[in-house]
């Protein structure tokens, strides 16, 4: 699930903290292409400072929404 464009909605952050702390969801949520749309909402800066304060509690979340599950998206199992 890209979150991308939904991420520029702060109300929408507990949710997806809820989703990563899910074993088998937090394997299925990535960043993706939509993240161009977000910054049409808010610039980069403040967009990347919300989500940063709001997935704090789960250091891993950033890794694995931005290189690990796009890789096993796009090619399987990495």
């Amino acid at each position: 699930t890209d979150i991308s464009f939904a991420l520029a909605d702060e109300a929408t952050h507990p949710i997806f903290i809820k989703d990563m702390k899910h074993e088998k969801l937090k394997e299925k949520i990535f960043f993706g292409t939509d993240y161009f749309m977000e910054i049409q909402e808010n610039s980069e800066e403040n967009v990347f400072a919300a989500y940063r304060n709001s997935f704090l509690p789960l250091p891993d979340s950033y890794k694995l929404m931005t290189e690990d599950n796009p890789k096993n998206f796009l090619y399987g199992e990495v």
